[in-house]
């Protein structure tokens, strides 16, 4: 009966020690997520603001390679508008048709699609371009999924490879109609 009672009670603790690091993640997320929406009040510019999508997509996913893709002046075909991890070279000549790819058929389905491994991805068939997408896991999420879509954010070669997890594409997700919303915005004031 002593030994069952200490194997529970190590077993709650090991709970409990899970549980508090998965709430410390989360506020850590929170905070990163609180900063990037005070810095986007505070400017105007689109470069600051694709800037620092990149850059708190980066830190939230301890990922390398992190991107926001724009369509073109036409409107046939995506471009890199900022990047992490993407050498300059490629990120300018990177051109996606909007309905090829991976990226393509996300801006034009309205349809984030995730990769968490390599079975995933071959199941996609043809559509992993390996000069933009760097590895598995990884994930193309459309930016403005309840207005007008305005582009797709990209985010892959993480450290350590994990997949990523519900919280985190829930984060992604926010991040991303967040930029959308920002980017529409000076849009419609350049338009003007």
């Amino acid at each position: 009966l002593r030994l069952r009672s200490m194997n529970q009670l190590s077993r709650s603790r090991q709970k409990l020690v899970r549980s508090n690091e998965i709430r410390t993640e989360q506020s850590r997320m929170l905070a990163l997520v609180l900063d990037y929406c005070r810095t986007l009040a505070a400017t105007d510019d689109l470069d600051a603001i694709l800037d620092q999508t990149v850059a708190v997509t980066a830190e939230l996913t301890f990922s390398r390679r992190v991107s926001v893709m724009l369509p073109g002046p036409e409107g046939r075909y995506l471009t890199i508008a900022k990047a992490i991890g993407i050498d300059a070279d490629t990120a300018r000549s990177t051109r996606v048709s909007i309905g090829s790819d991976i990226a393509g058929r996300v801006f034009e389905s309205r349809r984030s699609i995730v990769i968490n491994s390599p079975e995933q991805g071959g199941k996609l068939g043809g559509g992993y371009d390996s000069r933009f997408h760097a590895s598995v896991p990884m994930i193309s999420n459309v930016s403005g999924s309840s207005e007008p879509v305005i582009g797709v954010l990209n985010v892959s070669n993480r450290h350590a490879g994990h997949p990523f997890e519900p919280r985190e594409l829930e984060f992604i997700d926010l991040i991303s109609n967040i930029a959308a919303a920002a980017i529409h915005q000076i849009q419609i004031r350049k338009t003007r």
